[in-house]
């Protein structure tokens, strides 16, 4: 769990897919030939080391899609690469829904405004870095 000196960051919820082997009879989990397979979409409660939300479907089911249904307003989602998709982005802006995202190396980016950054605050620049 994070420290309660980290309090000021908000309600962070981590957001992840698993695939979670499923048996025989789950003919909804069809998942490749001869596999099924389920997905669980995950929120996470960062601040109280609980789950918050989970969604279960079939195993080729994407994980975009449950992003805005984890999150509640005033909220920050904590996401890896695949989650990456900018209209998705704009969606969450536009309900009041805070993420922070790793972007793919090849993204195009645009710095519209740099800020001194204090080096004893909890903000670090990683840009550039994988």
């Amino acid at each position: 769990m994070l420290p309660q000196e980290y309090k000021s960051l908000g309600e962070l919820i981590s957001i992840d897919g698993s695939l979670i082997d499923a048996v025989f009879s789950m003919y909804w989990a069809d998942y490749r030939r001869g596999s099924k397979k389920a997905k669980a979409h995950c929120g996470f409660d960062i601040n109280r080391g609980i789950p918050n939300k989970i969604f279960l479907t079939d195993g080729k089911a994407g994980e975009r899609p449950f992003v805005s249904r984890i999150l509640s307003k005033g909220q920050t989602g904590v996401m890896d690469r695949e989650y990456q998709f900018h209209k998705d982005f704009d969606l969450l802006q536009e309900e009041n829904k805070h993420f922070v995202c790793r972007i793919k190396a090849k993204t195009m980016r645009t710095i519209l405004k740099e800020n001194a950054i204090d080096p004893d605050s909890q903000i670090f620049n990683n840009m550039g870095k994988a």
